[in-house]
């Protein structure tokens, strides 16, 4: 079952229309997951929750934070999701696929919880 602190964090900086690095979230969640492995079978799964209620992977909003601390793109490991996959090939189509994302998750209205989180 994916992680109800997750989605209700990621629900929250959607709010926002925002994005928030790897690391950011795991200094957010309780208990602290390691943000380099730690966040990739919970996003995951969370993505699948969403798939199954017809809603945006939302954890496109969890990305890379670059050496200048700009944000960037998620990880591969989100493009290897069940939910997400297959990856777009070439760069500028996953850009394409991944804005088209965004905008889906910042205008969903999204639901204070989900069958399938704990």
């Amino acid at each position: 079952m994916a992680r109800k602190d997750l989605y209700l964090l990621l629900v929250n900086i959607a709010s926002k229309h925002d994005r928030i690095s790897y690391g950011d979230v795991s200094k957010k969640l309780a208990d602290h997951p390691d943000h380099r492995t730690g966040l990739s079978a919970p996003l995951d799964e969370l993505n699948i929750v969403c798939k199954k209620a017809n809603l945006p992977p939302i954890s496109a909003l969890v990305v890379q934070k670059g050496k200048n601390g700009q944000l960037g793109l998620p990880g591969i490991g989100f493009w290897r999701c069940s939910a997400v996959a297959p990856t777009p090939e070439g760069e500028l189509k996953r850009l394409e696929k991944y804005t088209k994302y965004i905008e889906e998750i910042y205008n969903t209205k999204w639901p204070t919880s989900l069958v399938g989180l704990e």
